[in-house]
C-alpha cells in the first residue's frame, strides 16, 4: 500500500504492522524479526495487525494515544495542520531522529542496519520528518488555532486547622508545589502536553509515595535511600522506569533544596539500550542500581516528614493510603 500517515507522521501504509501488510505467516515472521531493530522482540504469533491511526479504531498498539487524541480533539487530520506546530508531544510517540536511532540500535544489536531494513523498521516512524513534508505543502487555509484549555485542577486537600509540626507543614508546601508543577513543559494549556503534565505528576507522586514508604532514612545525611529490587518489588502503580523519568524527578526535586543521585551497582546492564531500567544483575540477585536523595543541609526535614507522613498514612488508611497521600491529606 502506498502512503499513509497518521495524525503524529507516521507512515501506516508501509509499516509492516499495518493490515494490508500483514496478512501471511511469512510476514508476521519477516516482522516479529525485524522489530528487533527498534528495541522489540515480539514472537510472530502475538503480533496485531492495525487498521491504522487514521481509523476509528486508531494505533492497536496505544490505544489512548495522547497525540492522536489531541489531533482528534481539534480536529486536525494530522499534527501538521495545527498553529504551535512543531510541539514537544509528536517526538515522544515517534523517532525523533532516525539517523541518530539507527546509530544506536546498531551499537546495540552490534549490526549494521541495511537501507531496506532502515526504511521498512525506522524511517517508517520518523514522523516529525514526514510532518514537516506535509506541512510545507498545506495552503495557509489549512492549518488551524488549536483549543485552549484551562490550567489543570489539582484534588488537594488544604492544611488542617491545628497543624502545628514545621515539617510537615514545609512537606505539605512542597507537595502541594509539585501537585501544580508544569514538570518542565511548555504549553500546557494543550491537549496533549496537559496529559504528559498529568501523566508525569503522577509519576512523581507515585515516586515519592514509593521512596517515603520503603526507602531507608539516615539521619546523618538526612537522606533517604531505596535500591532497585526494593523500588521494582513495591508493586506501587505506575512508577518512573526509564533514565529520564527518573532525570527528570531528580531536576523537580532539586528545586526544592532535594538533591537526587542515581548509582550504578554495577558496571553494565543497569539499563536496557533504550534506558529503560534493570531491576537486577543478570543472572544474580544483586541490585542494579540506587536512588539517594538528599536535602541540603539546615533543610526543613522534608525528607524525614515525607517517611513518617507516608508510613503514618499507610498505617491509618491501608488501602486507602495512596488516594490520600495523592490529595496531600494530613487530616487525622
Amino acid at each position: 500500500m502506498g502512503d499513509l500517515y497518521s495524525k503524529c507522521g507516521c507512515n501506516c501504509g508501509v509499516c509492516p504492522l499495518f493490515k494490508q501488510n500483514l496478512k501471511t505467516k511469512a510476514d508476521r515472521i519477516r516482522t516479529a524479526e525485524g522489530m528487533k531493530f527498534i528495541g522489540w522482540n515480539p514472537t510472530a504469533e502475538k503480533l496485531k495487525a492495525c487498521s491504522g491511526c487514521q481509523s476509528s479504531s486508531g494505533f492497536t498498539y496505544i490505544a489512548k494515544c495522547r497525540v492522536r487524541m489531541c489531533a482528534k480533539f481539534n480536529n486536525f487530520k494530522t499534527c501538521a495542520n495545527c498553529s504551535i506546530f512543531p510541539c514537544s508531544e509528536v517526538p515522544q510517540v515517534s523517532i525523533a531522529d532516525p539517523v541518530s536511532f539507527r546509530e544506536q540500535r546498531e551499537k546495540a544489536l552490534g549490526q549494521e542496519i541495511s537501507e531496506e531494513d532502515f526504511r521498512a523498521y525506522i524511517e517508517v516512524y520518523a514522523g516529525m520528518d514526514h510532518l514537516k513534508v506535509i506541512r510545507r505543502g498545506l495552503a495557509d487555509s489549512e492549518i488551524n488555532e488549536i483549543e485552549r484549555l484551562p490550567p489543570l485542577s489539582s484534588r488537594t486537600t488544604n492544611v488542617p486547622e491545628g497543624l502545628a509540626d514545621e515539617s510537615l507543614l514545609s512537606l505539605h508546601s512542597f507537595l502541594t508545589e509539585m501537585k501544580t508543577s508544569k514538570m518542565g513543559l511548555k504549553n500546557t494549556d494543550v491537549y496533549a502536553v496537559q496529559q504528559t503534565q498529568k501523566k508525569r505528576i503522577e509519576k512523581l507522586f507515585r515516586f515519592l509515595w514509593l521512596v517515603g514508604r520503603h526507602g531507608r532514612y539516615n539521619d546523618d545525611e538526612s537522606s533517604l535511600v531505596i535500591d532497585s529490587i526494593t523500588y521494582f518489588d513495591s508493586k506501587e502503580g505506575k512508577i518512573p522506569a526509564t533514565e529520564d523519568e527518573m532525570k527528570l524527578i531528580f531536576k523537580m526535586l532539586k528545586k526544592e533544596g532535594v538533591k537526587g543521585e542515581f548509582v550504578p551497582l554495577i558496571d553494565k546492564e543497569w539499563k536496557t539500550p533504550l534506558g529503560h531500567l534493570r531491576k537486577k544483575e543478570s543472572r544474580k540477585k544483586n541490585p542494579a542500581w540506587k536512588i539517594r536523595l538528599i536535602e541540603k543541609p539546615g533543610g526543613q526535614d522534608l525528607l524525614s516528614a515525607l517517611q513518617s507522613y507516608s508510613l503514618g498514612l499507610d498505617k491509618q488508611k491501608g488501602k486507602r493510603a495512596y488516594s490520600a497521600f495523592s490529595k496531600i491529606d494530613m487530616r487525622k
